[in-house]
């Protein structure tokens, strides 16, 4: 049992994950845009929105076991508290509510790239580009 906690949390740092990651939220927010463009093929959407509910489903399987390993984090509330939106955008009912709530994807695929561009030393650059974009701005 160690060994698959130890294998899935490893995992779930693997640089190959977070790009999964974040291709499945671009993807999922380029099928939400995908439903509101006129003259959108029924047929498609519907394979679409299926594939859609396989990628919530498989955003939600990440959280909870984000949530039951707890990984880097001091407890299973901490690891809410900085996760509740994956959470709330991993719901698989499709409605309309619902599917803007995906777009909570995006959001957590900018997290993840932030994490593994710091990782590679470009997140440094980024900030020191973007606090001198911001110091310009004043």
């Amino acid at each position: 049992m160690i060994e698959m906690i130890k294998f899935i949390s490893k995992i779930q740092r693997s640089p190959w994950y977070a790009g999964l990651l974040i291709t499945l939220a671009v993807l999922s927010g380029l099928i939400l845009v995908c439903g509101y463009w006129p003259d959108a093929n029924s047929g498609i959407f519907a394979s679409l929105m299926r594939f859609d509910f396989y990628v919530a489903c498989f955003f939600m399987l990440d959280f909870l076991l984000g949530w039951l390993i707890v990984d880097g984090y001091r407890s299973r509330w901490d690891y809410f508290r900085q996760n509740w939106m994956n959470l709330v955008s991993s719901v698989p009912v499709t409605n309309e509510f619902t599917q803007l709530l995906r777009l909570l994807r995006i959001w957590r695929a900018w997290r993840v790239l932030r994490v593994a561009l710091g990782v590679l030393g470009v997140g440094w650059y980024i900030h020191t580009k973007t606090k001198a974009v911001h110091k310009g701005d004043n």
